[in-house]
């Protein structure tokens, strides 16, 4: 599969010539501006790497939870996804509260579905049905604004783009492609099939 042999390069490309730097994840290795390309979405095509250990459930239930615009770690228990419970215990925010009170904030999700009264993921699919060659269908999650949450998002922006054929096509932060290829599936498979016959 290119795109795991493509992954494999960009962290021998990382590991050889990133700076190595302090994070809140510890000591990381960061080479900035890198991409990885995930060729065949829509074609059958899962991007599921075996190169290292991922967790479906987890990554499913995120992605549920992110729909649902979940501000609450149970909401992501809930569906699977126990990932974001460090974050959300170090948020001071949560300080002194129950682990079933605890909260992760107007992270990711939340963001799609109200960004400042405006619900991204409706507004976005609506456009590429509208109006599928429009560069503009984008999802934000950075917020200068925004305080409530347990993290700041790592994935900033997505920008999606269709093809003439038409192939839907995705950017933004390479360490977030799968949740991303499956909101993409998940576009294609509910609405792309309508704007494609008008």
């Amino acid at each position: 599969m290119s795109y795991e042999r493509n992954y494999m390069t960009l962290v021998d490309r990382v590991i050889l010539n990133g700076d190595i730097r302090p994070s809140r994840a510890g000591r990381t290795h960061g080479l900035f501006c890198q991409t990885l390309v995930v060729p065949g979405i829509g074609q059958g095509v899962f991007p599921l790497l075996t190169t290292r250990q991922l967790y479906p459930r987890a990554v499913l239930g995120e992605l549920a939870a992110f729909l649902k615009g979940a501000e609450y770690l149970s909401t992501f228990k809930y569906y699977g996804c126990n990932y974001w419970e460090d974050n959300a215990r170090a948020w001071s925010g949560n300080a002194g509260k129950k682990t079933e009170d605890l909260r992760v904030g107007k992270i990711y999700g939340a963001k799609w579905l109200d960004y400042h009264g405006v619900d991204q993921l409706q507004v976005l699919l609506r456009n590429l049905k509208k109006d599928p060659y429009s560069r503009r269908h984008i999802l934000l999650t950075w917020d200068p604004s925004e305080t409530d949450q347990c993290l700041p998002p790592c994935h900033i922006i997505a920008q999606f783009y269709v093809t003439v054929g038409p192939t839907l096509h995705c950017t933004c932060a390479p360490w977030t492609y799968v949740w991303v290829y499956l909101l993409t599936l998940f576009y294609m498979r509910r609405s792309y099939v309508l704007s494609a016959r008008s």
